[in-house]
């Protein structure tokens, strides 16, 4: 429960803030940057703080950049709500129709209220899907593949989803033992992959299918902190925190081999599925996972998605601006830049 506590603590000073504690300094921050499959637009919050007025004291808003016209729409959530802790990014439908996110708010009575909410980038409708009243976090949300499920982490420290067609909402594990961003789903529309073992025994990377609830071991004697699964199947993790050693375990195999010695999350494939993009030192780095080898690298991001048919990195640069970079010439581009306004 110290975790959960925690948690919600931050959850209050950050809606205390957009009630109206204000602070000295105008700022605006980019992070959460997540490129749509089609690799046209991203996905990211835009947090402005210490504004002019109370209400801007805290203000969040989702951004959707056009790569061809460079435009940016923005959109603000409902009620003054907030999104706490972006740390899988947005999630993207496998259309490219939706972005689905999750966020709380403060009730008149001082509770939280959490909820998934599906934006529709094209016309701004912004849709909840599912809510928990009380302290429960409700975080993370992932569209699976083909789009008929939404994976959110709870409050149990377990997962759960959403049938979309249906708006069901149903727990999927029972371990209370997920760790909160070691989560991915597989190639197969209904396989979750996840990653246990912070408070309990029972560690290593799991197979779910959550339609027959049926568990498979993947990986013992590890503890993952960051899944992600290439369009291959191949799995790349990372153990030992917030950084640590990069394993990967290509498809049908069944031992992991270490690609690198330090990195930070998040993991991202490319479209191929044969590059693999990572922080490391001070840089990002890209790997051919099959050679095992280090093929490029340019000055560090703290958020990163693959974009365009020519290896085109999007990525944010110093949480003020979202840049491009181009691997053919090794030059990257200002794409939008935040201002405090």
């Amino acid at each position: 429960m110290r975790q959960v506590r925690a948690f919600a603590l931050s959850v209050v000073v950050a809606l205390t803030a957009v009630q109206g504690v204000a602070h000295a300094v105008p700022d605006v921050r980019i992070d959460g940057l997540t490129a749509s499959h089609a690799g046209d637009r991203v996905v990211f919050r835009q947090r402005r703080s210490a504004g002019e007025t109370a209400a801007e004291s805290q203000l969040h808003q989702l951004c959707v950049l056009s790569l061809q016209s460079k435009e940016v729409t923005t959109y603000d959530l409902p009620n003054g709500a907030v999104m706490i802790d972006l740390g899988l990014g947005f999630s993207w439908c496998p259309d490219d129709t939706g972005v689905v996110f999750a966020a709380v708010t403060r009730s008149i009575t001082g509770g939280l209220h959490w909820a998934v909410w599906r934006l529709n980038p094209d016309d701004g409708r912004l849709t909840r899907l599912a809510s928990l009243r009380g302290s429960p976090i409700l975080q993370y949300p992932l569209f699976s593949p083909d789009g008929r499920f939404i994976a959110p982490y709870t409050e149990r420290r377990d997962l759960a989803v959403i049938d979309v067609t249906a708006s069901a909402f149903r727990y999927v594990t029972d371990t209370a033992d997920v760790f909160r961003c070691a989560y991915a789903w597989g190639q197969a529309g209904s396989e979750l992959l996840y990653a246990r073992g912070y408070m309990a025994d029972s560690d290593g990377i799991w197979r779910l299918d959550v339609e027959t609830a049926a568990t498979t071991p993947v990986v013992g004697g590890v503890k993952a902190t960051a899944l992600a699964v290439s369009s291959s199947g191949d799995l790349a993790f990372l153990t030992g925190g917030r950084s640590g050693f990069v394993y990967l375990l290509p498809a049908g195999a069944t031992t992991p081999t270490k690609l690198a010695s330090f990195g930070i999350p998040p993991l991202r494939w490319s479209p191929t599925g044969d590059l693999l993009a990572f922080g490391t030192f001070g840089r990002t780095t890209v790997w051919d996972a099959a050679a095992g080898s280090l093929v490029l690298e340019f000055p560090e991001a703290t958020w990163l998605d693959w974009v365009g048919t020519d290896g085109e990195i999007v990525y944010v640069r110093g949480e003020k601006e979202v840049c491009m970079f181009e691997p053919k010439t090794g030059r990257s581009e200002v794409l939008y830049a935040a201002e405090a306004r």
